[in-house]
């Protein structure tokens, strides 16, 4: 069943990534009015584009293809983009029939700049938030202690050294006594690249550095992950807590992705076992869906990511219709989420 259950899934995606393409070519070559020939050469450049991430993965481990799976997942992140465009240009494109080529000029023009918009922001955009949060009856020890989270680094052909340099300095100038990683921190092994291990390894916080799986750690392959967590020095939690201090214990649970990729799953009533009610727990999930299991279990805090706050326009207006806890702050009971 479960193998089943991925193939249909697997289907599903790759179905309504072909569909994204369908739109965005006949929305293209009916509104340009192509002939058949440059028709021809359009479709096969999109083919050619959309397999480029799928055959990257496939090919990866025979040869290099760095440069194929940058282009294939810059060209991912192009389509995604195209999509809500394309469709609004189609509906538009049923109102004012006559307008139909100067409506696909627009559309092609205004997803080539959310696109540059997006990865100028995704590269040039890094900085801290702070976010001060206040407890009834916290500890004296607690008060003033400081957490950096770091979530959906996506380490590996999209990124460089430099850019995630500049994250660890920025991480380790703040002195924190905890850092917490809440998954996807890799999309492929990168201990091959040893100065991204190296940088992990320099992340410093008084009280040590946690992470949990995302869904991108199993995609990677699990075993590379727990390589680099090894590596790294970091101390994974997979559905189990560690006691920081008499008062503070930092607990985190596995990501849905295992049950297909590695028969595990999340296991929320594992995670916080033998944990006091009486302690302040930090409980860490790569989807923020899961507090809802936990803030009335005894967790004064849950880190989470996986949003990415939808990362793109218009994605990131969207994604408050489907997604309870999408970014920010959440409060319940006297316990918060943070989404990051």
């Amino acid at each position: 069943m479960t193998v089943l259950k991925i193939a249909g899934a697997i289907l599903f995606y790759i179905g309504g990534y072909i569909a994204m393409h369908v739109l965005v070519y006949r929305e293209i070559a009916n509104g340009l009015e192509f002939n058949r020939a440059i028709k021809a050469i359009t479709a096969i450049t999109l083919i050619l584009l959309g397999s480029l991430i799928i055959t990257s993965r496939i090919l990866d481990s025979f040869m290099e293809t760095k440069i194929m799976f940058l282009v294939g997942a810059t060209w991912f992140g192009i389509i995604f983009t195209a999509l809500p465009v394309f469709v609004i240009e189609f509906i538009f494109r049923l109102i004012f029939k006559k307008k139909r080529k100067l409506l696909a000029i627009s559309a092609i023009l205004l997803t080539a700049v959310l696109s540059v918009s997006a990865l100028f922001i995704s590269r040039f955009s890094l900085h801290v938030k702070e976010v001060k949060l206040e407890y009834e009856g916290l500890p004296e020890q607690l008060n003033g202690y400081t957490i950096i989270q770091i979530s959906d680094i996506h380490l590996g052909a999209l990124t460089t050294v430099d850019w995630f340099a500049e994250i660890t300095e920025k991480i380790n100038l703040a002195k924190p006594d905890l850092i917490v990683i809440t998954g996807d921190l890799i999309d492929q092994d990168i201990c091959d690249y040893k100065e991204y291990c190296n940088l992990l390894r320099s992340l410093n916080a008084k009280d040590g550095v946690f992470i949990i799986p995302g869904n991108h750690e199993y995609y990677a392959g699990f075993t590379y992950f727990e390589r680099v967590v090894n590596e790294g020095n970091l101390t994974l939690l997979v559905n189990e807590n560690k006691k920081i201090n008499r008062f503070l214990y930092i607990a985190g649970i596995d990501d849905p992705a295992g049950r297909q990729m590695k028969n595990t799953k999340p296991d929320v009533e594992k995670a916080i076992k033998g944990i006091g009610t009486d302690k302040f727990l930090i409980f860490l999930t790569h989807r923020p869906e899961y507090f809802d299991d936990v803030y009335n279990k005894g967790a004064d805090l849950v880190l989470a990511g996986h949003t990415h706050a939808g990362q793109i326009f218009p994605n990131d207006l969207i994604i408050r219709f489907y997604m309870k806890y999408h970014f920010g702050l959440y409060k319940k009971n006297g316990s918060y989420l943070y989404t990051t």
